[in-house]
């Protein structure tokens, strides 16, 4: 993730911009949102909020609250986005973990959060 997403993700996490967020997803439900080239699928912005909503009541059922961590280690794809949103739904905080690293440079991570 990027310092350039990461400022995206921080705008998103205000009440103002989620309300516009979703506004968005509503008003573009038909349009896709994600290309995911490697699994050949289109997902539509109303997909993908559904998708993330379903993900995100997962994470409440398993007591993920606002401002806990969710590590995350994948390549660029759909459900990275999924996540994304999930996580802001709940106000849970993204950790993104570069897919190319060892395990061991992934336990200092985890140590660190």
């Amino acid at each position: 993730m990027t310092w350039k997403s990461i400022l995206v993700a921080s705008k998103i996490n205000n009440k103002k911009n989620i309300i516009k967020l979703f506004k968005s997803f509503k008003k573009n439900k038909d349009n896709t949102f994600i290309i995911d080239s490697k699994l050949n699928i289109k997902i539509s912005y109303n997909e993908l909020y559904y998708y993330s909503l379903y993900l995100s009541n997962f994470l409440k059922k398993n007591d993920i609250r606002k401002g806990d961590k969710i590590a995350v280690n994948l390549p660029n794809c759909s459900e990275y986005v999924i996540i994304f949103f999930a996580c802001v739904f709940i106000g849970a905080i993204l950790v993104p973990i570069d897919y190319n690293l060892k395990l061991n440079e992934i336990l200092k991570i985890f140590k660190q959060i």
